[in-house]
């Protein structure tokens, strides 16, 4: 085992070149995250900066309306009956202007339509959740009025009953997983696994055919195959520690409650993925002869892979010509089987099936870099014999 003895003190070497890698990928992925969190989609009922005036007369329904609105928003009172609230509409200080109509009351005693305006940003969509509170106020005063026959202070109050009791749990939503971040960390680590993997790997096969190190091995008693068989099993071991250094690092943005059968799955799409990257790394190794062209060239070819293969971009905003292309590289399919573990609470017999297909993809990946790999290095070995 002295080759393998050999490459891991090549390694040691390779240590600083590692640990700024590593902290420039959990930096940039951080602040992604970061930036992902804040745009989450996950409903949380938000209060809104809302001018109110009233131009009715004071009674029980207004009061309650105001009283019951005031679950949804933060009430800008406004003394003046006239007021221009432009100015703080444009630069969004508001969300919008509500009033109560002269009139208001009558008319929903009458039966008639009873409304109230309101001015609002034009794009802010959450106000749709202003507008139902109204109706559904209106509906639960009227509803008590025509079926019990309470007059309009009876039925105000009793609707306000209603509404505390039902506040906490009127507008839940069962909880659910949702694996977005995580399935976005996954997918970046494509970048970070291949990044240190193949830059340190073939930075150590360039040092092993270097002249004085292939002088000294040529005199062991060492068979290139059993060379080659040492040098894999180093590379598999070093970007086995790699890849569980990242997944064990990202259980920092994982909660408890998502340690499940998911992440089971996308570190096993992790680690898959990963012996491709030692496959190519072998490759590069041997395409490449100068130590400084490497860090370029594999940069530039992660670059490309990942954004043709949807790790920077959602893989369904891609364009019909680079999905063509993309499913050609094995990043593409490491993605698209990241999503599809994530995609679902609970994973069916027909998903397991399509889960354990990419998983042979990425496999057949590594299998095909690394008998080019052989192929290049037996060509290298006879044009050095010649």
């Amino acid at each position: 085992m002295q080759i393998f003895k050999l490459y891991f003190k090549l390694v040691k070497k390779k240590i600083l070149v590692m640990m700024v890698v590593c902290m420039v990928f959990i930096g940039a992925t951080g602040m992604m995250l970061a930036i992902e969190k804040t745009k989450s989609t996950l409903y949380n009922q938000e209060k809104f900066q809302v001018a109110f005036q009233c131009d009715d007369y004071q009674n029980v329904l207004t009061t309650g309306l105001y009283q019951y609105l005031k679950d949804y928003c933060n009430f800008i009172p406004v003394k003046e009956k006239q007021i221009d609230m432009e100015g703080r509409l444009f630069f969004y200080n508001i969300s919008a202007v509500i009033k109560i109509p002269e009139g208001f009351t009558e008319n929903f005693q009458n039966d008639k339509e009873a409304y109230i305006l309101k001015e609002e940003v034009t794009d802010q969509r959450s106000m749709v959740l202003l507008d139902l509170a109204v109706d559904q106020y209106l509906s639960v005063v009227r509803t008590y009025q025509k079926a019990e026959g309470l007059s309009l202070l009876e039925a105000v109050e009793k609707a306000g009953e209603d509404f505390k009791e039902d506040n906490a749990v009127s507008w839940y939503m069962e909880e659910t997983k949702d694996y977005t971040i995580i399935c976005k960390y996954y997918n970046y680590l494509a970048y970070g696994i291949w990044c240190i993997c193949i830059i340190c790997i073939a930075g150590i096969m360039l040092s092993i055919n270097s002249v004085k190190l292939k002088n000294r091995i040529a005199i062991a008693p060492v068979s290139s195959v059993n060379l080659y068989l040492q040098l894999w099993m180093g590379s598999l071991l070093l970007t086995f520690f790699v890849t569980s250094f990242f997944i064990v690092f990202g259980f920092f943005f994982i909660h408890k409650k998502y340690l499940d059968i998911q992440i089971l799955l996308m570190s096993m799409n992790a680690y898959l993925f990963s012996l491709c990257g030692v496959s190519f790394g072998f490759l590069t190794g041997f395409v490449v002869k100068n130590k400084k062209h490497i860090a370029p060239v594999v940069h530039t070819l992660l670059v490309v892979m990942c954004l043709l293969g949807g790790v920077f971009v959602p893989q369904k905003e891609l364009s019909n010509k680079i999905w063509q292309i993309g499913c050609f590289l094995p990043t593409y399919w490491y993605v698209k089987n990241n999503q599809l573990i994530s995609s679902f609470q609970q994973i069916s017999a027909s998903r397991w099936e399509d889960i354990f297909k990419n998983y042979g993809i990425i496999f057949g990946f590594a299998a095909v870099f690394f008998v080019i790999a052989l192929i290049v290095g037996k060509r290298n070995l006879k044009m050095e014999a010649d």
